[in-house]
């Protein structure tokens, strides 16, 4: 092992390059037959950045060694000149480290470890081109190496840097090359796969990302994340044809129980978007099946790696029967395995009042093993209130529609808001409508412990959660439990986790005796449990002859997707448009198109001459999405799983509704609207009576002036359009909600 010379070395740490040369030329003047003084007084001049001399002076040694020495001297240059590159690295100067590298490519070039180094030190300097994968040929290189013979540490990181920074076919090629030399070792697979999902989730590089998990799919074909990473973005680049595949093969081959579950909630939903009904409602019996297992089954989830999906598949029930109580009394029992299996996971937040005695529960051991410090916070009256929002829709997406309506109108001398992203990008709606009346938008990038940390850290003191079950991320979040109280308010109904405390609901979106099977408290407001105002209203662009429909026909339009498109409402729809002369249904596109054609006119076959009086309309962004609601002269909701944030959008462009009411709280979303809007005309108990009211509405153009009147005139007098009143509502509630806690501790 050679290193510089002993009396150089302070020379070295002050970077006197020119002293340390005239100090190896005079040492080479003493002892000139000591090849390791050239090396070194060749680096020197390097060093200094005289390329020349260094070359020079390694050049005149070697032209004088022996044939039979001449690969030892490489070998001892190259690995005094890897030294100092690796030195140069340590202390940032990567400049310097590159020019080293360069020099030992010009010696060997087949040293890929050396080029590996080279690519690093390009992208640390900013000045890597993607198509140098092509110049150096390093595809191949690593695919041709021995194993164990590159330095994996230093191509996982290239790799991370590259797949990031650039969405190119070589960076995928890479990835699969370094899979190929690893045999698929899975640490290489955790880090692409890491990398995919990120690109996708927070990039919206969805092709890049899928390609990326194929590979990975490729070397490991049982990771569950892969498969429900891989269905989640072939349904958004719309390729259901891939969607299905990749579902149905993850399905097949499930042998765990996790697994099982995990693949039925993918092929579901796929099932439920895209309006196959008949193979939804077959499968829906096995996941139910499974759910009701669920407690046997703690003990093999806790040593899962991804355990936090189970919960998501709950909202499968809402759209298969109108049966809350069995529905919530399941959900529950999931919820609660859910906590139990996730919490341990991260750490223990305690939360005591000022002047009470501190006893802490021991501390908790994690199923890896690791023991989770306790953190202790200390609770305190307070006149300024923290309420932090989670979800990951703060931005362009229905619940971000309405939920900046409260945001922008809290009281800031009272209540400190915070908003904690789950993942999602930020857009015009975040900016625009969110960021000036928050104290924070905090962005979590899918990092569960992140989230908890900083929520804990920043004393929030009232978490609402406006996910529910539409994300599991926040699920474990709220699980963890990092605020002392807990809120669910929009998602899709309550998510039943026991460290959830309330859930806000209104007078009528959930029947009296619901208390029973709740896990929550159900906190009702007095009014209703939204408000919206100030729509945008775009340019109108969708007129009757687009869709080849008279001036003086009725309109009736269903925008509901199309898993809330059973085959009973369906039909029910259908009913209306045969008895009510010159109408016209209108069916809203959001997939694919063919599919939902073909599930429709199977349908409409039993009532003479309606499907030729069905329409089908494209998705627009939502400002025109709006204006284009004013082709309808009613519109027809679903049951069991009503329209919300649709429905809203109609009301609020003052056309009639018909909506049919049952018992759990997505069926109960139209009749609560128009309960706050004082409007009784539209509202079915029954099935029949939903059809009355279709037909009625149908066959009656005055009593849709009377309700587009009233409609108008609600702009001015309703709680529904009061979004100051109802955010009063809410306020007055988390006071209420701390004072109690307050009592409950103190």
């Amino acid at each position: 092992m050679y290193s510089w010379h002993p009396s150089i070395i302070d020379l070295l740490e002050e970077k006197k390059y020119s002293q340390i040369i005239d100090h190896y030329q005079e040492i080479i003047n003493t002892k000139p037959d000591n090849v390791i003084n050239y090396w070194y007084l060749g680096l020197a001049y390097l060093l200094n950045q005289n390329l020349e001399n260094a070359q020079a002076t390694w050049l005149f040694c070697l032209s004088n060694v022996e044939e039979s020495a001449y690969d030892q001297a490489i070998e001892t240059l190259k690995n005094i000149l890897e030294t100092e590159a690796l030195r140069q690295l340590y202390s940032s100067n990567y400049s310097l480290s590159l020019l080293i590298r360069q020099q030992i490519e010009d010696l060997d070039e087949t040293d890929v470890n050396n080029q590996l180094h080279i690519i690093n030190l390009e992208l640390l300097l900013d000045d890597f081109n993607i198509e140098n994968i092509l110049h150096y040929d390093i595809i191949n290189k690593i695919k041709n190496s021995a194993p164990d013979t590159l330095n994996l540490l230093l191509l996982l990181t290239i790799l991370e840097d590259i797949l990031k920074k650039y969405t190119h076919g070589l960076s995928v090629l890479l990835a699969e090359s370094i899979l190929h030399y690893s045999q698929g070792n899975q640490e290489v697979v955790n880090k692409i796969k890491g990398v995919a999902i990120f690109m996708g989730e927070e990039k919206n590089h969805l092709s890049y990302a899928i390609d990326l998990l194929e590979v990975c799919h490729y070397f490991n074909p049982q990771d569950k994340s892969i498969f429900i990473h891989l269905n989640k973005f072939y349904e958004r680049v719309k390729n259901y044809d891939k969607q299905l595949e990749i579902c149905q093969k993850y399905y097949h081959q499930a042998n765990t129980y996790i697994d099982k579950l995990s693949s039925i909630n993918c092929l579901l939903s796929y099932y439920r978007t895209m309006g196959d009904r008949d193979n939804f409602a077959q499968l829906v019996g096995e996941q139910s099946q499974l759910y009701e297992q669920i407690e046997a089954k703690i003990d093999s989830l806790k040593d899962e790696q991804n355990k936090e999906i189970i919960i998501i598949g709950i909202i499968d029930f809402f759209y298969c029967q109108d049966l809350p109580q069995y529905n919530r009394n399941l959900i529950n029992k999931v919820a609660q395995v859910f906590q139990d299996i996730n919490k341990p996971c991260y750490p223990n937040f305690v939360f005591q009042y000022q002047h009470q005695e501190c006893l802490l529960p021991p501390k908790i051991e994690a199923d890896q093993g690791q023991c989770y410090p306790l953190k202790l916070r200390i609770i305190e009256p307070k006149k300024v209130l923290k309420i932090g929002y989670i979800a990951h829709t703060f931005n362009n997406h229905a619940v971000g529609y309405i939920s900046r309506c409260l945001i922008r109108n809290h009281d800031r001398t009272k209540f400190d808001i915070n908003l904690y992203m789950t993942q999602g990008k930020i857009d015009e709606i975040t900016t625009k409508d969110f960021q000036p009346y928050v104290s924070q938008i905090f962005r979590g990038n899918r990092n569960v412990r992140a989230l908890t940390e900083k929520i804990y850290d920043d004393d929030i003191d009232i978490l609402v959660d406006l996910d529910s079950v539409t994300q599991n991320l926040t699920c474990t979040v709220m699980a963890v439990k990092p605020a002392p109280i807990q809120v669910t308010w929009l998602g899709l109904d309550a998510s039943g986790i026991p460290n959830i405390d309330y859930f806000i609901v209104d007078p009528y979106v959930l029947p009296e005796n619901a208390q029973e099977y709740y896990q929550e408290k159900l906190w009702r407001l007095p009014h209703n449990y939204l408000a919206i105002d100030n729509l945008e209203i775009g340019e109108k662009t969708l007129t009757r002859k687009q869709l080849n429909i008279p001036d003086d026909a009725v309109i009736y339009l269903n925008m509901q997707n199309a898993a809330k498109l059973n085959s009973h409402i369906v039909q029910m729809q259908m009913e209306i448009i045969h008895h009510v002369k010159n109408s016209y249904l209108l069916f809203n596109v959001r997939k694919d198109e063919n599919v939902l054609k073909k599930y429709l006119y199977s349908l409409a076959h039993k009532f003479q001459g309606v499907k030729d009086r069905i329409r089908f309309i494209p998705s627009y962004p939502p400002a025109i999405y709006r204006a284009n609601l004013a082709i309808a002269d009613i519109i027809l909701d679903t049951y069991p799983f009503n329209g919300a944030v649709t429905v809203l959008d109609s009301l609020w462009q003052n056309i009639s509704l018909v909506t049919r009411v049952g018992q759990q709280y997505h069926a109960r979303q139209g009749y609560s609207f128009l309960k706050n809007l004082g409007i009784e005309e539209g509202i079915a108990w029954t099935d029949q009576k939903y059809i009355e009211w279709g037909i009625k509405f149908g066959n009656s153009g005055k009593l849709r002036e009377k309700i587009r009147q009233q409609l108008q005139q609600s702009k001015f007098n309703s709680s529904l359009w009061n979004t100051e009143q109802f955010t009063r509502d809410m306020e007055k509630a988390y006071q209420q909600m701390w004072q109690i806690y307050l009592k409950s501790i103190g």
